[in-house]
């Protein structure tokens, strides 16, 4: 097969040569058995009739049976090349004379006819010899018929026959070679003028694929060539309108992008300007309803300690009603201004060295009545107490609003608080075995507002405050928050910090396991 690298001239070459080479030494083997075959054919009628001529020049040395007559007999016939040797013998199979290599029967048989044997080197010939009537009548007076007086036995060599036949094959072999070049030249000529167009088409196409250019091809040769420059032009020429085109289309699409990216960044810059004015007009209008409401609730104070002195315990009661909607009111407004701090960039971070075993027992001793409220069981599991560099009340009201929503969620179950401490890293795990979560809702967990029972007959309460708070403080404290959980299999809320804060940071994404 040939090479998929070569050309199409070199191949149309190659193909035709070795066909030429191919018939060629066919013919020349052909030619050469054909002729052969002839050769010996004619070797073989010239050595019978040497033979027939010997075995009528024996009749005298036979009748007479005198070896002088046999040698002269033979001696003519041994100035020929080919002759190795010849004999006569008797009808007894005796020998009368010979000379050279010979070769005599074995019995006394009558050998009827001319007879030849193939060796690889030589034929063996056994010729009758009779004695005619004419000739006996002349001679011996006997009755008028053919009388057997012996054979000759002729050597004849193969040797001229195959040095003819090497000769032959060595100038069949020497033309075919010579047909062959003298084709494969003429081939070589003429594919050379078939395929110039055909190269200098592919001239050009290499041309334009290197300078990156629409070169067009002349139209010239023969007519299929013609028809593949001529669609080699027109691809060119499309190609060359579609990149025109694409070039005009980036253009316009630049352009478009660019006035698209100014809107974005002024829409970018109005909504960051938004968010702050809306982060400051919180803060402000929050922090000026803490005062009332904490006023309220401190009237409250008095008038229930009035009304306990007065024995009046039903008013006491409903006074109790009204203060805990104002400190839940309270609680709402203070998570606010948290928040509305924090993406203003105006919560500030109180570092002090802190035990974190005693934030978790505050916490433990503050969840108390809630773990109680659902039926709950809560496990703290710390081996040592780690001194940790953060904002204290910031980790403090983390672990309050993680450990407030496991007990929310959680009826009858089991709630933990696991710490590990990772070389300069610690983790706080708070696992529970409530409702769980759905993965869509994990995407949305630490949205601000955002709740696991949004709808009108929600069962468990609550702003969608704290998890969003818990998740900023924990950026400001540079760590962050990850949940994993599967529904009805409870959830698991992840803390990671470092053991000493180095600087803050802050961002609104959270990670979902």
């Amino acid at each position: 097969m040939l090479n998929k690298q070569f050309s199409f001239s070199k191949r149309l070459l190659i193909m035709v040569v070795s066909l030429v080479s191919l018939l060629s030494f066919v013919g020349a083997i052909t030619n050469y058995f054909g002729a052969s075959s002839q050769i010996e054919k004619n070797l073989k009628e010239y050595a019978s009739q040497i033979a027939g001529d010997l075995a009528q020049s024996s009749v005298l040395s036979l009748v007479t049976q005198n070896s002088q007559d046999a040698k002269d007999a033979i001696a003519p016939i041994m100035n020929f090349k080919d002759i190795l040797g010849a004999a006569i013998f008797t009808n007894e199979n005796i020998e009368v004379y010979h000379q050279g290599s010979f070769w005599q029967k074995k019995n006394t048989q009558t050998v009827s006819e001319l007879q030849i044997s193939d060796t690889p080197d030589s034929w063996k010939i056994v010729a009758p010899v009779f004695l005619k009537s004419s000739e006996q009548n002349e001679l011996q007076f006997d009755e008028p018929k053919d009388q057997y007086l012996g054979y000759i036995s002729l050597n004849v060599s193969k040797l001229s026959l195959q040095k003819i036949a090497s000769e032959l094959l060595y100038r069949n072999i020497i033309t075919g070679l010579i047909i062959a070049i003298i084709v494969g030249i003429l081939t070589a000529f003429i594919v050379t003028r078939l395929t110039r167009p055909i190269r200098e088409l592919s001239l050009i196409m290499d041309q334009a694929r290197q300078a990156q250019s629409y070169t067009l091809a002349p139209t010239n040769g023969p007519q299929e060539v013609q028809k593949m420059a001529s669609s080699f032009n027109q691809l060119m020429l499309t190609l060359q309108e579609q990149e025109q085109n694409l070039i005009d289309y980036n253009e316009r699409l630049g352009s478009e992008v660019e006035l698209r990216t100014q809107e974005l960044t002024q829409a970018r810059d109005s909504a960051l300007t938004a968010l702050r004015a809306k982060s400051e007009f919180l803060a402000n209008i929050t922090h000026e309803l803490r005062t009332p409401i904490q006023s309220i609730i401190g009237y409250i104070d008095l008038v229930c300690e009035e009304l306990e002195f007065a024995v009046m315990l039903q008013e006491v009661d409903d006074l109790d009603k009204a203060k805990k909607a104002a400190a839940r009111l309270l609680n709402l407004i203070n998570s606010i201004l948290a928040l509305a701090k924090t993406e203003s960039g105006k919560m500030d971070i109180l570092l002090q060295k802190t035990s974190l075993l005693s934030i978790i027992k505050e916490c433990e001793t503050t969840v108390h009545p809630l773990v109680k409220n659902n039926k709950n069981t809560l496990n703290i599991n710390i081996i040592n107490d780690i001194t940790i560099l953060t904002d204290r009340e910031k980790l403090l009201q983390i672990l309050l609003n993680l450990l407030s929503n496991a007990c929310k969620f959680t009826e009858k179950g089991k709630i933990t608080l696991s710490v590990n401490c990772l070389q300069k890293k610690i983790i706080i795990k708070v696992t529970d075995t409530g409702i769980g979560l759905t993965t869509q809702q994990q995407k949305y967990i630490f949205d601000e507002f955002h709740q696991v029972d949004g709808t009108e007959q929600r069962k468990y309460g609550g702003t969608g405050l704290g998890l969003a708070i818990s998740q900023s403080f924990a950026k400001l404290l540079g760590g962050n928050i990850k949940v994993s959980s599967q529904l009805g299999e409870g959830a698991s809320f992840i803390l990671e910090l470092p053991v000493a804060i180095k600087h803050k940071t802050y961002s609104n994404q959270a990670d979902v396991l």
